[in-house]
Protein backbone atom coordinates (compact mmCIF):
# COMPACT_ATOMS: atom_id res chain seq x y z
CA UNK A 1 0.00 0.00 0.00
CA UNK A 2 1.34 3.43 -0.91
CA UNK A 3 0.22 6.82 0.34
CA UNK A 4 2.07 9.61 -1.48
CA UNK A 5 2.50 13.11 -0.12
CA UNK A 6 2.02 15.24 -3.24
CA UNK A 7 -0.53 18.02 -2.79
CA UNK A 8 -1.46 18.66 -6.42
CA UNK A 9 -5.25 18.78 -6.98
CA UNK A 10 -6.95 16.00 -8.94
CA UNK A 11 -7.64 17.77 -12.24
CA UNK A 12 -7.82 15.74 -15.42
CA UNK A 13 -6.91 12.16 -16.07
CA UNK A 14 -3.81 10.25 -15.04
CA UNK A 15 -2.00 10.93 -18.30
CA UNK A 16 -2.42 14.70 -18.03
CA UNK A 17 -1.44 14.63 -14.35
CA UNK A 18 1.73 12.71 -15.20
CA UNK A 19 2.44 15.18 -18.00
CA UNK A 20 2.17 18.10 -15.56
CA UNK A 21 4.47 16.33 -13.12
CA UNK A 22 6.98 15.71 -15.92
CA UNK A 23 6.82 19.38 -16.92
CA UNK A 24 7.53 20.38 -13.32
CA UNK A 25 10.52 18.04 -13.15
CA UNK A 26 11.90 19.26 -16.45
CA UNK A 27 11.53 22.89 -15.38
CA UNK A 28 13.65 22.17 -12.30
CA UNK A 29 16.43 20.42 -14.23
CA UNK A 30 19.97 21.87 -14.09
CA UNK A 31 21.11 24.26 -16.81
CA UNK A 32 24.36 25.67 -18.18
CA UNK A 33 23.47 29.17 -19.25
CA UNK A 34 20.37 28.73 -21.39
CA UNK A 35 21.18 25.11 -22.27
CA UNK A 36 19.54 22.35 -20.21
CA UNK A 37 21.91 19.76 -18.80
CA UNK A 38 21.20 16.07 -18.60
CA UNK A 39 20.51 14.80 -15.10
CA UNK A 40 20.11 11.65 -13.02
CA UNK A 41 16.50 10.90 -12.13
CA UNK A 42 15.44 8.98 -9.00
CA UNK A 43 11.82 8.27 -8.09
CA UNK A 44 9.89 6.27 -5.49
CA UNK A 45 6.22 5.28 -5.40
CA UNK A 46 4.22 7.83 -7.44
CA UNK A 47 7.50 9.61 -8.04
CA UNK A 48 8.62 6.34 -9.61
CA UNK A 49 5.57 6.30 -11.89
CA UNK A 50 6.40 9.81 -13.07
CA UNK A 51 10.07 8.86 -13.47
CA UNK A 52 9.21 5.92 -15.75
CA UNK A 53 6.99 8.19 -17.86
CA UNK A 54 9.56 10.97 -18.06
CA UNK A 55 12.39 8.60 -18.97
CA UNK A 56 10.38 7.12 -21.83
CA UNK A 57 9.28 10.54 -23.10
CA UNK A 58 12.58 12.44 -22.69
CA UNK A 59 15.51 9.99 -22.71
CA UNK A 60 17.74 12.65 -24.26
CA UNK A 61 17.55 14.62 -20.99
CA UNK A 62 18.71 11.84 -18.67
CA UNK A 63 22.01 10.29 -17.72
CA UNK A 64 20.37 7.53 -15.68
CA UNK A 65 17.07 6.40 -14.25
CA UNK A 66 16.65 4.86 -10.79
CA UNK A 67 13.26 3.71 -9.52
CA UNK A 68 12.45 2.42 -6.04
CA UNK A 69 9.56 0.00 -5.45
CA UNK A 70 7.31 0.97 -8.37
CA UNK A 71 7.32 -1.35 -11.41
CA UNK A 72 7.01 -0.03 -14.94
CA UNK A 73 3.44 1.32 -15.39
CA UNK A 74 2.67 -0.86 -18.40
CA UNK A 75 3.76 -3.98 -16.52
CA UNK A 76 1.58 -2.98 -13.60
CA UNK A 77 -1.37 -2.36 -15.92
CA UNK A 78 -0.96 -5.81 -17.46
CA UNK A 79 -0.68 -7.41 -14.02
CA UNK A 80 -3.85 -5.71 -12.84
CA UNK A 81 -5.66 -7.45 -15.69
CA UNK A 82 -4.01 -10.86 -15.50
CA UNK A 83 -2.47 -11.55 -12.09
CA UNK A 84 -4.75 -12.49 -9.21
CA UNK A 85 -1.90 -11.82 -6.79
CA UNK A 86 -1.34 -8.28 -8.07
CA UNK A 87 -5.07 -7.64 -8.14
CA UNK A 88 -5.29 -8.65 -4.49
CA UNK A 89 -2.35 -6.44 -3.56
CA UNK A 90 -3.88 -3.47 -5.37
CA UNK A 91 -7.38 -3.60 -3.85
CA UNK A 92 -6.57 -0.57 -1.71
CA UNK A 93 -6.40 1.57 -4.87
CA UNK A 94 -10.17 1.44 -5.41
CA UNK A 95 -10.73 2.46 -1.78
CA UNK A 96 -8.38 5.42 -2.22
CA UNK A 97 -10.37 6.48 -5.31
CA UNK A 98 -13.74 6.71 -3.54
CA UNK A 99 -15.31 10.19 -3.74
CA UNK A 100 -16.37 12.30 -0.80
CA UNK A 101 -13.19 11.95 1.27
CA UNK A 102 -14.18 8.44 2.35
CA UNK A 103 -10.56 7.28 2.25
CA UNK A 104 -9.34 10.29 4.22
CA UNK A 105 -11.90 9.67 6.94
CA UNK A 106 -11.08 5.98 7.25
CA UNK A 107 -7.32 6.56 7.36
CA UNK A 108 -7.39 9.46 9.82
CA UNK A 109 -10.13 8.23 12.18
CA UNK A 110 -9.18 7.36 15.76
CA UNK A 111 -5.97 9.34 15.70
CA UNK A 112 -4.83 8.02 12.34
CA UNK A 113 -5.29 4.33 13.15
CA UNK A 114 -5.71 3.47 9.48
CA UNK A 115 -2.47 5.18 8.54
CA UNK A 116 -0.68 3.53 11.42
CA UNK A 117 -1.79 0.16 10.09
CA UNK A 118 -0.26 1.02 6.70
CA UNK A 119 3.14 1.63 8.28
CA UNK A 120 2.96 -1.07 10.96
CA UNK A 121 6.01 -3.29 11.05
CA UNK A 122 7.92 -1.12 8.58
CA UNK A 123 8.46 2.37 9.96
CA UNK A 124 9.57 3.35 13.44
CA UNK A 125 7.06 4.88 15.83
CA UNK A 126 8.74 8.26 15.34
CA UNK A 127 8.50 8.04 11.54
CA UNK A 128 4.91 6.85 11.74
CA UNK A 129 3.90 9.65 14.07
CA UNK A 130 5.57 12.21 11.81
CA UNK A 131 3.65 10.92 8.78
CA UNK A 132 0.33 10.80 10.61
CA UNK A 133 0.82 14.37 11.82
CA UNK A 134 1.73 15.63 8.34
CA UNK A 135 -1.23 13.93 6.65
CA UNK A 136 -3.64 15.11 9.35
CA UNK A 137 -2.61 18.68 8.59
CA UNK A 138 -4.09 18.44 5.08
CA UNK A 139 -1.59 16.62 2.88
CA UNK A 140 -3.55 13.38 2.60
CA UNK A 141 -6.13 14.55 0.06
CA UNK A 142 -3.43 15.75 -2.31
CA UNK A 143 -1.73 12.38 -2.12
CA UNK A 144 -4.92 10.41 -2.68
CA UNK A 145 -5.80 12.62 -5.64
CA UNK A 146 -3.08 10.87 -7.62
CA UNK A 147 -5.16 7.70 -7.42
CA UNK A 148 -8.39 9.54 -8.21
CA UNK A 149 -6.88 11.04 -11.36
CA UNK A 150 -6.31 7.60 -12.89
CA UNK A 151 -8.82 6.38 -15.46
CA UNK A 152 -11.15 3.51 -14.72
CA UNK A 153 -8.60 1.07 -16.15
CA UNK A 154 -5.96 2.40 -13.70
CA UNK A 155 -3.45 2.80 -16.54
CA UNK A 156 -0.59 5.30 -16.23
CA UNK A 157 1.62 6.46 -19.12
CA UNK A 158 5.05 5.04 -19.91
CA UNK A 159 6.82 3.36 -22.82
CA UNK A 160 10.20 1.78 -23.54
CA UNK A 161 13.18 2.96 -21.50
CA UNK A 162 16.45 3.63 -23.35
CA UNK A 163 18.65 5.04 -20.58
CA UNK A 164 20.70 3.05 -18.01
CA UNK A 165 18.23 1.94 -15.37
CA UNK A 166 18.38 0.67 -11.80
CA UNK A 167 15.24 -0.79 -10.25
CA UNK A 168 15.12 -1.58 -6.52
CA UNK A 169 12.24 -3.57 -5.05
CA UNK A 170 11.74 -5.00 -1.57
CA UNK A 171 10.65 -8.62 -1.24
CA UNK A 172 8.32 -7.59 1.61
CA UNK A 173 6.61 -4.88 -0.48
CA UNK A 174 2.89 -5.42 0.11
CA UNK A 175 1.86 -3.39 -2.93
CA UNK A 176 3.82 -4.99 -5.75
CA UNK A 177 4.19 -8.71 -6.43
CA UNK A 178 7.56 -10.23 -7.34
CA UNK A 179 6.36 -11.27 -10.79
CA UNK A 180 5.23 -7.72 -11.52
CA UNK A 181 8.61 -6.37 -10.45
CA UNK A 182 10.54 -8.95 -12.47
CA UNK A 183 8.59 -8.29 -15.68
CA UNK A 184 9.68 -4.65 -15.63
CA UNK A 185 12.83 -5.76 -17.47
CA UNK A 186 10.76 -6.21 -20.64
CA UNK A 187 10.43 -2.45 -21.03
CA UNK A 188 14.08 -1.47 -20.53
CA UNK A 189 16.12 -1.49 -23.75
CA UNK A 190 19.33 -0.15 -22.19
CA UNK A 191 21.65 -1.45 -19.48
CA UNK A 192 19.44 -2.61 -16.64
CA UNK A 193 19.92 -3.83 -13.09
CA UNK A 194 17.11 -5.22 -10.98
CA UNK A 195 17.96 -5.57 -7.29
CA UNK A 196 15.47 -7.39 -5.03
CA UNK A 197 16.17 -6.34 -1.43
CA UNK A 198 15.47 -9.31 0.83
CA UNK A 199 12.96 -8.53 3.57
CA UNK A 200 12.68 -4.86 2.63
CA UNK A 201 9.22 -3.22 2.72
CA UNK A 202 7.72 -0.68 0.34
CA UNK A 203 9.28 2.23 2.21
CA UNK A 204 12.83 1.81 0.91
CA UNK A 205 14.06 5.42 1.37
CA UNK A 206 12.96 5.50 4.99
CA UNK A 207 13.85 1.97 6.09
CA UNK A 208 16.67 0.81 3.84
CA UNK A 209 18.68 3.95 3.14
CA UNK A 210 21.92 2.27 4.23
CA UNK A 211 21.53 -0.21 1.37
CA UNK A 212 19.67 1.92 -1.14
CA UNK A 213 21.91 4.99 -1.15
CA UNK A 214 25.17 3.16 -2.03
CA UNK A 215 23.37 1.36 -4.86
CA UNK A 216 22.04 4.64 -6.21
CA UNK A 217 25.43 6.34 -6.00
CA UNK A 218 27.18 3.42 -7.69
CA UNK A 219 24.62 3.45 -10.52
CA UNK A 220 25.06 7.17 -11.03
CA UNK A 221 28.85 7.01 -10.84
CA UNK A 222 28.95 4.14 -13.31
CA UNK A 223 27.80 6.37 -16.14
CA UNK A 224 30.77 8.75 -15.95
Amino acid sequence: MAVPTATEPAEGDGERRAARAMDTTMAARPRVGTRPRRFHLVGHDWGGMVAWALASAHPERLHTLSVLSTPHPQVLYRALNSSSEQQERSKYVQHFRLPGHVAEQSLLAQGGAGLRAVYQGALSEQQTQSNVRRFAEGALTGGLNWYRALGEDLQAPGGEITVPTLYLWGTADKGFARETAELTAEYVKASYRFVPLEGAPHWLPEVNADVVNPLLLAHIAGTH
